[in-house]
């Protein structure tokens, strides 16, 4: 069994090594930029209101909760859980801003799915509303991403809505989820 010495030995050298270059040279922990600034906004926890518009006109709601915890200053990561019609549901969502591609970059994942969503995005003029659009490879079950796009809209600090949206073969976006947050804590 490891020391808790030599376990902190080789953390400090793991952590060094992921923090040099190749060639030995050290590269700089990079500082937030405002866009990691926006994100921070949705750090706490979240009472979650869920609105689905089913083909058949029905909409189906649920409720739940979403705890959003800060990964240093350039990442968030969402964790919710709720009770639906269709049975116990669980997701994580990451957000974070590349620097180098000059985007909101994102993942989501959840317990009703077997495909990992990964997303580019961008912050609206107003900086209030993040549009995050697919970019993951078509497959069976999502055969043409680009035809979906999440808004993220803060509407003040303890409110904020997201909308799931889906191209029609109309060429029109209609909406087919909304989930309403407001801050518990």
């Amino acid at each position: 069994m490891l020391s808790a010495r030599l376990l902190t030995a080789l953390a400090a050298v793991t952590v060094l090594s992921a923090c040099t270059a190749p060639g030995g040279a050290r590269s700089a922990v990079e500082p937030p930029t405002p866009q990691h600034a926006w994100l921070q906004q949705l750090v706490g926890e979240w009472e979650l209101s869920y609105r689905a518009d089913l083909p058949d006109g029905e909409p189906m709601e649920w409720t739940g909760t979403e705890s959003v915890r800060a990964l240093g200053t350039h990442w968030v990561l969402a964790e919710s859980a709720a009770d639906s019609q269709q049975g116990a549901f669980e997701a994580t969502l990451t957000v974070g801003y590349d620097t180098g591609r000059e985007t909101f970059v994102a993942t989501w994942i959840d317990s009703m799915q077997t495909n990992l969503w990964t997303y580019d995005g961008k912050l609206d003029d107003a900086r209030r509303t993040l549009s995050l659009v697919p970019t993951i490879a078509a497959r069976a079950e999502v055969p043409d991403p680009t035809r979906y796009r999440d808004d993220l809209e803060v509407l003040d600090p303890n409110h904020r809505v997201l909308t799931s949206w889906y191209l029609s073969d109309e060429g029109t976006w209609e909406r087919y989820l909304t989930i309403d947050a407001r801050r518990v804590d």
